[in-house]
């Protein structure tokens, strides 16, 4: 059985053998930002019910009314589910929407509908749900006693399956009864389910048809948005956690963002990475970059004479395409220009099948690559690995073969290393195509870059090595059985050290919601007195970056990130604060945290620039 966030805490979540738990939760309603002084605002008093913009009539395809159906509305242009309504006994709902264009999903105990955009205002909006569907069904149960409460049976709780598979992007929900009990009949495909409302949990990976019980644990969301009563200042600089590795016994030490759009984020954790470079013998850097573009970066910081204004642009991504990004790869260099025990860079991510192919099939005689076997690699190399479903099965057979073969490195050097690893990389993104392409991509993708990791680490023999990712690759764990990088980095060894970066205040870039835009500036609001961000800069004194280790917590603060907490996290795109709150239980997911007080946009070069074309 797999490790899950729940076997620390005794919350295991168990459906009739299968194990639902952990990850990022639903989401809740926006927080009341706290003032700048990190003081608890008073909560606006509730506005009154605003006026139904959508109605209409929910009905099965006989004819006959879906009672009790619950209509969810997605806003098209934000992302956020911006409305849960309950049907009648005739089958009529009503929606308080701002005008727009949504998306739709309906679900019963016996059927489901989605539609794909509906308009609002509008009238008279009629939905037919089809039986043709797979029943999924349980019980909510209390992850832990919280001030006595019975979180199971708290009012107002609800599940949400969100779907994985294609075409994803769709939620369907059903109402926990007051035992607990919730039972939705929705089609096909891999999901993330979890509970919502008045009771919040970690996903849980599900795929349908199931024949399980699924048992989701969750906590009454009041106690989750309960803010710490913080009796005395924690020091909070990083000597301390450079010192903590520096002792310890840790190889890999991963090191997160928030966001993949604030300046701060580089800098900072560039700073840790070339403390621990002098102090804790770390002697690479593993970035979420592709394996085979990243080769010309570690060229440049051992001196090379590659040129940035290229090499970077060709990584192909907005989120390192900044002069924050380069600067730090000019400190690298400078770093290496100073030492015999120089470091190098590595990307671990797998994202590219034509680069990985051009390096085979480059050194194609001295790996004695056939016809055939250039020919098949060259299909390959299109469409993200595609065409590897157009391949025999004895081509299929043939070429993972080669594969094989080719990523057992002929010797340590550097550039049969390289070779090793186009081959692995290779390797892992072909198997995207196997079954459910969409509802795995996350867990095959992390699960390919902490293979890489083991990988570069354990041929190049380094002491230590430090991994760059967003938090929520780093993070010890991650959505129940369906593995993160961190939690595969962990569980394949007990030395690896996870540190969460965060942001209290300031900005972020990121696509838009609807990417009618592009690559924007979004303000982040002061954090919320209940999240972990505003709990650890009022527990520091709000410095301008806090560094604590978790590891060494005995204080109030300690007690109260035994319970999980709210955190913010933004991808590559944001839909507001609403989306961005997640719930992580810290202790389980990081042996420390850094939260960067005000943060700004990342500086983009000229090419790093991203806008749609009208």
């Amino acid at each position: 059985m797999a490790y899950s966030v729940f076997s620390k805490l005794g919350l295991w979540a168990v459906a009739q053998g299968a194990v639902v738990a952990c990850g990022a939760p639903p989401r809740p309603a926006p927080p009341v930002a706290a003032p700048a002084a990190l003081e608890v605002a008073a909560p606006a008093p509730d506005p009154a019910p605003a006026p139904p913009t959508l109605t209409g009539m929910a009905s099965y395809d006989d004819g006959t009314p879906a009672a009790g159906a619950l209509v969810t509305a997605t806003n098209h242009k934000t992302g956020v589910r911006d409305a849960v309504v309950i049907a009648d006994a005739a089958g009529n709902f009503a929606a308080a929407l701002a005008p727009g264009s949504y998306s739709m999903t309906v679900t019963t105990e016996h059927g489901f509908a989605w539609r794909e955009s509906q308009i609002a205002p509008s009238p008279a909006a009629g939905i037919t749900l089809t039986r043709t569907c797979h029943p999924v069904t349980g019980q909510a149960v209390a992850g832990q006693a919280v001030a006595g409460q019975a979180v199971a049976g708290q009012p107002g709780t609800r599940v949400e399956l969100a779907r994985r598979s294609k075409p994803s992007g769709y939620t369907f929900v059903a109402a926990a009864r007051a035992d607990g009990a919730f039972a939705m009949c929705v089609p096909e495909g891999e999901y993330s389910a979890a509970l919502a409302g008045a009771t919040l949990s970690f996903d849980a990976p599900v795929s349908v048809p199931t024949a399980a019980s699924l048992r989701i644990a969750g906590f009454a969301t009041a106690e989750v948005e309960r803010a710490p009563q913080i009796l005395r200042k924690l020091a909070a600089d990083p000597g301390g956690l450079v010192a903590e590795i520096a002792r310890s016994d840790v190889r890999l030490i991963g090191l997160g963002e928030a966001t993949h759009g604030t300046a701060e984020f580089v800098p900072t954790r560039g700073e840790l990475t070339i403390e621990l470079m002098r102090h804790a013998g770390v002697g690479a850097v593993l970035f979420e970059l592709d394996a085979i573009a990243a080769q010309k970066l570690d060229d440049y910081i051992q001196g090379g004479d590659i040129d940035l204004a290229k090499a970077v642009p060709a990584l192909g991504f907005w989120v390192t395409d900044t002069y924050e990004f380069v600067h730090f790869l000019e400190q690298l260099r400078q770093y290496n220009a100073t030492t015999a025990d120089r470091v190098h860079l590595w990307g671990i991510d797998v994202q590219n099948t034509a680069l990985p192919v051009q390096v085979l099939i480059g050194n194609a005689a001295a790996l004695g690559l056939s016809s055939d076997d250039k020919a098949a690699l060259e299909r390959v190399s299109k469409n993200r690995g595609k065409p590897v479903n157009e391949l025999s099965a004895a081509q299929r057979a043939g070429l993972t073969q080669v594969l094989d073969r080719v990523g057992a490195p002929r010797s340590a050097s550097v550039a049969d290393v390289r070779i090793a690893l186009a081959a692995r990389s290779l390797t892992v993104q072909l198997g995207y195509w196997d079954g459910d392409m969409a509802g795995h991509y996350g867990e095959r993708r992390d699960a390919g870059m902490a293979s890489l990791a083991h990988f570069v680490v354990a041929q190049t023999g380094v002491k230590r090595a430090c991994v760059w990712a967003h938090d929520a690759h780093i993070a010890r764990h991650s959505a129940g059985e369906r593995l993160n990088l961190g939690q595969r980095l962990a569980e394949a060894s007990d030395r690896y050290y996870a540190v969460g970066f965060y942001l209290y205040q300031g900005s972020a870039r990121a696509w838009d919601a609807p990417a009618e835009i592009g690559v924007i500036s979004h303000p982040i609001p002061p954090a919320a007195p209940f999240t972990v961000e505003a709990a650890v800069m009022a527990a520091t004194g709000a410095p301008e970056v806090a560094w604590i280790s978790v590891k060494r917590l005995a204080t109030a603060l300690g007690s109260w990130l035994d319970t999980p907490r709210f955190v913010r996290e933004i991808g590559a795109l944001y839909a507001g604060e609403q989306d961005s709150m997640g719930v992580r239980h810290i202790p389980t997911a990081f042996d420390a945290l850094v939260v960067i007080k005000t943060g700004h946009d990342s500086s983009p070069t000229p090419t790093g620039v991203r806008r749609v074309e009208k």
